[in-house]
């Protein structure tokens, strides 16, 4: 064995799928490093970070200056935040990862 350990990061082979010729080849690069990867990925949703963070944000505000203004239940806030916040994340889509991970 010699002195130099160099080791590719070969992506993993696609299977084939049944019979149609292969797969569809996932072009994303791969990537090793979790921090890479955890950069990568809030560089690619950096917009999408923004707006679901101001949504939200100005959700929980308008929930809580009108259930604070009605006087209800602090129980009913909380179900209405719940449901609202539950509501967007099923009402947009997922985000993207801009790599493959092995």
């Amino acid at each position: 064995m010699s002195g130099d350990d160099t080791r590719s990061e070969a992506a993993p082979a696609v299977p084939e799928v049944d019979g149609e010729g292969s797969a569809p080849v996932d072009d994303r690069p791969f990537v090793a490093s979790r921090r890479k990867r955890l950069l990568g990925f809030l560089r690619h949703n950096r917009d999408r970070l923004i707006v679901d963070a101001a949504l939200l944000l100005a959700w929980i505000v308008a929930s809580a200056s009108l259930f604070g203004r009605l006087g209800l239940p602090q129980w009913l806030h909380y179900l209405v935040l719940l449901v609202g916040v539950g509501a967007y994340a099923l009402a947009t889509p997922t985000w993207e990862r801009p790599y493959r991970s092995g």
